[in-house]
């Protein structure tokens, strides 16, 4: 056999050998971005899932405040009313308060309960305004 023969089966022989070492290089590269792609498939899903969840959740917050917001304002508009109006109908209160300004007046107060408030909104002792709340 020539040498040039020989030697040009050798090179192919050894382009082979490349050419299969370079094709499992490449088979491993593959398969590694194939496995990277298919984790960050599964993360992105995994994201998705978490953004609709998050998603749902503020959509159920969002609600409850509207609804909290919406009894507030109810209470405000309604509620206090309602209370002040039960407690200025409260015959106890009214009897209580009867008697507060009548004890104040009894006692020299010519202004009755506010002569009272009066000092103590100023901070002296009324001498002349006590009363005695029976229990």
């Amino acid at each position: 056999m020539p040498i040039a023969r020989r030697n040009g089966r050798l090179h192919i022989v050894r382009l082979k050998g490349e050419k299969s070492k370079e094709s499992d290089e490449y088979e491993h590269v593959a398969a590694a971005y194939q496995k990277r792609e298919a984790k960050s498939k599964s993360r992105i899903v995994a994201l998705e899932k978490v953004v609709e969840e998050k998603t749902a959740q503020n959509k159920a917050l969002e609600i409850l405040a509207e609804e909290i917001s919406t009894d507030c304002k109810w209470l405000l508009a309604h509620g206090v009313p309602l209370i002040a109006d039960r407690i200025v109908k409260y015959d106890e209160v009214a009897k209580y308060m009867f008697k507060l300004g009548g004890a104040a007046h009894d006692s020299g107060g010519k202004d009755g309960y506010g002569e009272g408030r009066a000092a103590a909104v100023a901070n002296k002792k009324d001498y002349h305004f006590e009363l005695h709340k029976s229990r």
